[in-house]
């Protein structure tokens, strides 16, 4: 991982990046300096996921859509739903 520091006084850069588009964590320091840090994409889903608590999640969704099913009606069975 890299790192890139921009004084702010500086009104433009440029920055060469390989690969577009490309994520910055963008951080302020105690010396008024801009950190640009490229955030590192994640190997699998297990690391995308890291910390999401599913259960909040669902929680969450349960307050704000009470009187809704999780399952969305599409209407009118299509295909083999039909036995």
């Amino acid at each position: 991982m890299w790192e890139i520091r921009i004084l702010l006084h500086i009104s433009m850069f440029y920055i060469a990046v390989s690969e577009l588009p490309t994520k910055f964590e963008i951080i302020v320091n105690e010396q008024n300096e801009i950190i640009l840090k490229k955030q590192k994409e994640p190997k699998d889903l297990k690391e995308l996921f890291k910390g999401f608590d599913y259960k909040k999640y669902w929680a969450d969704w349960k307050k704000q859509n009470s009187d809704k099913s999780k399952e969305e009606d599409w209407g009118e069975p299509v295909g083999r739903e039909v036995f």
